[in-house]
This record gives structure tokens, sequence and C-alpha cells, in this order.
């Protein structure tokens, strides 16, 4: 077995065919999860050798496998054969082990072989079905086993895969320009995905598959499917009988349940009683699968694999096995089978299958906590979340301490939303939880809110319904804020969609600053006036020390630096910078030097002088640097720049192919390529084409918006701001800065260069990197849970020019 432990990638998926290649079997761990659990998977699966990349292999702490970095560049595959190794595979060898939640409170690894998966590509690619002139978009982290199907299949059968990065993943607006720009034929995802999807704006496309599969598809999301797209297909499929097993063709016309169909290909299903008879159709009854699908077992867990893969009596075959699932199901007179919900405590949450009983076990590990209950409410299908009942000894830890804690341990899905504090459990007469009868979420179960304030106008009525439906919370006092509801970059993206659609208002993200509560947003929504968008954003603005001025990312926003600056001294100003554009409107700076001098001014509106102190997050890094030089030519002191996993790669981007040592462009090889397989490499081609088309024809249109004084749709904005950053990143050409730079980084974006390319352009270069990280550098940084980490160093050099005085860092 060999782990592999890579971002979203090109090399990712060439990680997982060389494994298999090899004879091996892969078994994926997500750079997101905690150590703690890396850790775990890493002992428990005895792994000898992971697959990883540098900007990886430093967050992970590995003793006892060998370590082999498939970096960018594949600099570690030079010089070797190209041949495939010799290789003699069994049917029955294993293929991957999948870890999933256990009710023990480990998780648990799922062995699948060869024979399994191949049955299931081969069947679905019969039905639901796809070609060689398909495109696939992959939305799926590999530690989750709907991945498979997204990796391998379309190898199998000569399509395209294209591999969404964690970013489009989560954004919905981002996903669906990815959709756009691929011209993607078929994606599979979560019901909660495709939700997403819908809220950010996205149309549908009549050309598109629709896969839902992970978790309950509703009827009104079904509907809405099938009306906007090609063919819908509901997909049901435990892991441990390898990803899907039953699918069912979506008509749009399920009034109740979506049924989720009928078998694939060598497949049985059961649904029996409790005395493992077959019920009579319409009965309900427990759901047993068997055939080629089921997985060896557990890895390493005989008792358990034997207490859920038990004998086939109804097969003819010696040896056959059947699989309980747990679930609860009926056969409906057409024939299909339709989804009742579970026999036991386990849930899904975005399509992740969870034992609560795993989470049980590490709240129970927190000093003070002498019982808990975990479990699921949900309030519509597929609008589930997670509560905590905690039975402290009289000292009841705080609710944010509790999700650090479960934080370092478990994967973000599977930390509560709420935790409610009991004096005892209630217990049924045998002495079992009576989990009926635990009491529901109240909102202080949420955060410590001040006084519910019920909304007292239909304007404010109708926020606070987007607040419940977007932050999976109710009620919603109109006096909280947004951000004390555990409100996010991507939450608060959702509800401005919602907002523009319910009120027809365009307001900037930012502006939630400004009116973080329903009370504050009602105020603007009832007399509408024109919000001037403003490039300099009052993120924490009360504080009587020397403010902090933070220049935004790449995308331009900065929702996301208020985690880094409450985490700060709350005497602390903390303000973020975002460019022109943000509101539609045109950018009239677009250079780094233009838009750090305009910048520049802006903050001498908060502070005539110095001394500065100015930060910026990967773009804006060059831009905070840049700011940082024009302001020293001017006599001004600048204390402290800080830059948050900041690369300087416009050199290293701009570079010719002699200074990056690239070799010229492979034409023989494509030469080759279209003499063996003409058809698809001009499919490929012309779909090449066509997204330059559409590229061109947006850029066109938004000249066109901008020259008669029209905004730019909200849909298109990021990627036009990100454009014009990037063509600035590429064209700026940094001078030496006479000063203290300050770098934060947990992993280098260039595995060769621990100072993203810095060194020698500022007097003295301070690096601090942000140990175990369990991400994605550039996005977790300043996410939980590092920005706690960032913001406690950062402290320490504030202090540190604080007893400076105005002296400049030299």
């Amino acid at each position: 077995m060999v782990g592999v432990c890579m971002e979203r990638s090109v090399e990712m998926l060439i990680a997982l065919v060389g494994v298999l290649k090899a004879g091996a079997a892969y078994v994926p761990l997500d750079p997101a999860y905690p150590p703690e659990r890396i850790q775990y998977v890493l002992k428990d699966a005895k792994i000898k050798i992971l697959v990883t990349n540098r900007a990886q292999s430093s967050s992970i702490s590995v003793d006892t496998a060998e370590v082999v970095c498939l970096d960018p560049e594949l600099t570690v595959l030079k010089g070797l054969s190209e041949s495939a190794p010799e290789c003699r595979m069994h049917p029955k060898g294993l293929a991957y082990v999948i870890y999933t939640s256990g009710s023990t409170g480990k998780p648990k690894g799922v062995q699948i072989e060869h024979r399994s998966l191949v049955n299931l590509l081969f069947s679905m690619r019969r039905e639901p079905g796809l070609s060689a002139s398909d495109v696939l978009l992959a939305v799926t982290t590999i530690s989750f086993d709907m991945s498979v199907l997204e990796m391998f299949l379309p190898l199998l059968v000569g399509a395209q895969v294209v591999i969404a990065p964690r970013e489009a993943t989560f954004d919905g607006v981002l996903l669906a320009e990815l959709l756009k720009q691929s011209q993607a034929t078929v994606m599979q995802a979560t019901p909660v995905t495709w939700r997403v999807l819908f809220e950010s704006g996205w149309e549908g496309n009549p050309n598109l598959q629709v896969q839902a599969g992970g978790e309950a598809l509703s009827p009104g999301l079904a509907k809405e499917l099938v009306a906007r797209c090609g063919s819908v297909w509901n997909m049901y499929g435990p892991t441990e009988t390898t990803v899907y097993s039953i699918i069912y063709r979506v008509t749009g016309d399920e009034s109740r349940n979506v049924p989720i169909g009928r078998p694939i290909d060598n497949t049985a299903v059961y649904i029996l009683d409790a005395n493992r008879e077959e019920v009579l159709p319409g009965a309900e009854g427990e759901l047993f699968i068997g055939g080629d699908g089921l997985a060896r077992g557990y890895l390493g867990r005989p008792d358990l694999t034997a207490e859920r893969f038990l004998p086939d009596p109804f097969s003819t075959q010696p040896g056959a096995r059947m699989y309980l699932t747990g679930d609860l199901a009926r056969l409906r007179p057409d024939g299909n089978v339709e989804y009742l919900g579970r026999n036991d405590q386990q849930v899904k949450i975005r399509g992740f299958r969870i034992e609560p009983g795993e989470i049980e076990t590490a709240i129970d590990q927190y000093p003070d906590v002498t019982k808990s209950v975990v479990t699921a409410f949900e309030k519509e299908p597929g609008n589930t979340f997670l509560v905590a009942y905690v039975v402290s000894n009289g000292h009841p830890p705080m609710a944010a301490d509790l999700r650090w804690h479960l934080a370092s341990r478990l994967p973000d899905y599977m930390v509560p939303s709420a935790f409610v504090y009991l004096d005892q459990l209630p217990l049924t007469p045998n002495g079992k939880v009576d989990r009926k009868t635990l009491p529901a979420p109240a909102q202080a179960d949420f955060v410590n809110a001040s006084v519910y304030v019920a909304p007292r106008d239909p304007v404010e009525k109708k926020l606070a319904a987007l607040w419940e439906e977007v932050l999976d919370l109710r009620p919603i006092g109109v006096s909280t804020s947004f951000f004390d509801l555990g409100g996010r970059s991507l939450l608060a993206a959702r509800l401005f969609v919602k907002i523009r659609r319910t009120f027809g208002t365009d307001l900037p993200l930012a502006f939630l600053f400004e009116a973080p509560t329903i009370e504050q947003l009602a105020k603007h929504l009832r007399a509408p006036a024109e919000v001037e968008h403003s490039t300099l954003v009052p993120i924490q603005p009360a504080g009587s020390k020397i403010p902090i001025f933070c220049v935004h990312g790449g995308a331009g926003g900065t929702m996301f630096m208020f985690q880094l600056a409450r985490r700060l001294d709350p005497d602390q100003p903390f303000y973020g910078l975002e460019p022109e554009g943000m509101d539609g409107r045109q950018m009239h700076r677009k250079t780094v030097p233009e838009i750090a001098a305009h910048y520049a001014s802006e903050i001498r509106r908060i502070q005539p002088s110095g001394p500065y102190r100015i930060g910026g997050y990967c773009f804006g890094g060059i831009v905070a640097f840049e700011m940082a030089r024009q302001l020293r030519r001017q006599g001004e002191t600048v204390d402290m720049l800080a830059l948050f996993s900041s690369a300087l790669r416009c050199h290293r981007l701009c570079a010719t192919p002699t200074e990056t040592g690239a070799s010229p462009a492979p034409s023989l090889s494509r030469l080759k390529g279209f003499l063996q397989s003409p058809h698809r490499a001009i499919g490929w081609r012309i779909k090449a084409l066509a997204n330059c088309a559409t590229a061109t024809l947006r850029k066109c249109v938004t000249r066109v918006l901008l020259a008669s004084g029209r905004r730019v749709p909200p849909a298109w904005r990021t990627v036009t701001i990100a454009e014009t950053l990037t063509r600035a990143e590429m064209t700026y050409r940094p001078e030496p800065y006479p000063g203290t730079l300050l770098l934060f980084s947990g992993r280098s974006l260039f595995s060769e260069d621990q100072y993203l390319g810095w060194q020698g352009l500022a007097k003295e270069l301070k690096t601090f990197e942000i140990e175990d990280q369990p991400g994605n550098l550039r996005r977790d940084i300043l996410n939980e849970p590092l920005v706690g980490l960032v913001a406690s160093q950062l402290t320490q050099c504030l202090e540190a020019a604080d007893l400076r005085g105005i002296e400049p860092l030299t």
C-alpha cells in the first residue's frame, strides 16, 4: 500500500495511475486533513511509501515510510524509463484502501480489489454512459470514494478529465465559470454542490450529464436539475460496495422521494426483514448488497468485517457474500429501490459518511468533559448539520475551545456546528441515551449571542430567512453579527447572491463589514442608496494602536482577513485593501506601482503619517512591498512589512526558456499523437479553440459594458479582476527595499526556494514558518486552524515594533 497525499492537480492523477501500474494499492490522504488523522492512517495502513510533493511533505512527519516527492516539474521522473513496468495484476489484488469514519472512535480502511473497480467502471461506461468525446469535470477529493469514478473512467474510455482546483470545489461562482470554460459534458457531485451552483447564479447546461451522489437528492432539486440540464442520475452506494451499486435516471416528476434505482452490472440487491428474509414489494426493510462490487473487508479489522460482510444465502456462487448497509429501503412497484433513511446513528454531511461515535470519542478526550453525544439535525433533505450534546464535571469548556480541539483531530465536516451543554443526558428505561428527546439547538448553542431580537418588518424577515438558509441556523436575531454566527467568505458570497435576487440590490461583499447584522443591512435595503465601493475596507476600525493595512489576494476579496483581525489584540485596528472593479466598474490602476500608489493615498486618509504597518496576502504581498518602497521614498517610516504566503513569481513566470531550463515545444510528440489518434487530437483542439473563443467573447462584452458606463456582471467580476492583477504581477520588476521584510508561510510554493523569491530584495528577510498546517498553504494560512498560529507570530512582531517606537525595522 502506497500513501498519496497531494493537492488536486494533474500530478495527483499521475501518482494514482503510477501506483496502480506498479502493482501496488493507493491509500488517499487529503492534505486538508489534520496531521493527527494523517498520522493515524499512515500507521494503521503500515504505509512504507508516501507519494507527495515537497510542499506537502514539509507538514507531514513520516518516520517509517520512504517519501517520494512528485514535484510539479516532475523532476523525479527525469531519466526514468517511459515503458510500462512489467506487472501481473490479479482480479483479487488490492486497488485502493479508503478510510471512512468509524463508530469505535477511529477511522477504518475499506479494501477495494481490482475486480470490483473494473466492474464499476465498465458498468458506468455503459450507463449512465461515457465516451471518448466527453469532458468530465472532477470536483471530489481523493479521500472520498466518488473520486474513483472521476479519475479512472475518463482514462478508460479515452475521454478528458479536468481536475478542478480546491477553491473551485467550494465556490459556486468559480465552479460555474470552470464548467463553462472546460465545456464539461459530465459532472458528478453531491446535492449540496449542485445547490450551491444554482444559488451562485449558474443557469444550467442542456448538454451536461448530471450525476448526484453521496446523499439524498430532494425532489425539488431533482426537478430543477432536469429542467436546466441534460440527463440527471441519482447514484447510490456505500464505500464498501465500490462507490455506486444502484443508479436511477431522474425524470423530474418525483413528488416524494427520488428513487435510488436499480442495481448496476453484476450486483444483487436485497431488502430483508429482521429474520434476514426478503420482504414483500412496498414493505420497508434493511438494504443488503451482494455481487462483484463488494470490498475485501476492513483493513486489519476481521471482527468488523465479519459483522458487516455476511454469507449471501440467495446466491448460487460458493463463498458469495452480502454487505449490511444499515440503510432502510423499500422496493417500489416499478422495480426501483427507494431509500428511506438509516437504521443506526450514522449520518452524512456534504456526502461524507460520519459515525458520531468517532466525534464523541474526540470530545470525551477534552478536559472537564464527562460524556458527549453527537447527532444530526435535518431541516430538509440535504440541509443537515451536526450537534454535540456535552455533559461536563461542572466546568463546561468554551465552544470555541472545543471546536479548536476537534479541528486539530478531525476533518472540518466532522466538527459540530452547535454545542449544547446539559446537566445530564436523557436516558431510555434500559439506560441508553434517548436521542429522540435531545433538545433542539438554540441560537446560543451556535454562538455566545446577545439577547435575541426577532425580525420586526418585512425587510428584516426576508433577510432573516436568507441568513437562516445560508448559515444553517434558526432562529437568527437581527442584532447578531454575521461573523459571530460563523460566517465566512463562501457563505457571505452565497448570502449576497440571494440578497441581489431578492431585493434587486447589488452590494459589494465588503459592505458586510460595515453592516454585519440584519438590522444594519435592512436600513440600507429599506432606502437603497448607491454604495460607493471603497478600496479601503474597515475590518476592525476601533482601537488605539497603530493600524494594520493588509492588501487583498489575486481574486480581490478581503472577507477572509476577518479571521486574522479578530485574533489580534481587540485594541488593534485592521483595514483591508480591495482593488477597483469589485463593484463591476472600471479598473483605472492596472500596474503594481499604480495600484500601490493608489492604496498608499487611501491609507493616508486614515493615517496621514507614519509609522505605517503594511501587510499583503498572496498577490497582495507584491503590492504591499511596492507600497512600502514608495512610502519610504516619500520620507515616511514603515516599521512593519508582513507578507502572507506571497511568492514573487513574476521573475520565474516571465523567464525565457533558457532561464528556466525549459525545452523547446515538443512538436514531434504532438505530431505523433495526432497521427495515432487524429479524431481525438482534432476534438481537443476544437474544444481548446472554443474555450478561447468563450473567453474572448467575455472580454469583448466586458470592454463594451465598461466603455458604456455599465457594470460587469457579478459572475464575471472575479475572473476579470484576476486577469488584470495577473498581468500586473507579470510585468512588475521589483527593486530593493531598504528595510526588513517579514515572510509568513507554511510551505514553499516553489520547493527549491524557501524564501519564495524574495531573497536579496530586502535589507533583512525574516521568515516565519507555520508548522503542522493540515491544508493548502495559500488558502489555509489565514483560515482555521492556522490563522491562530499566524496571529500569534504577528502579535510578537507588533509588540517588538511597539518597543522600538517609531524607528524603522532595519
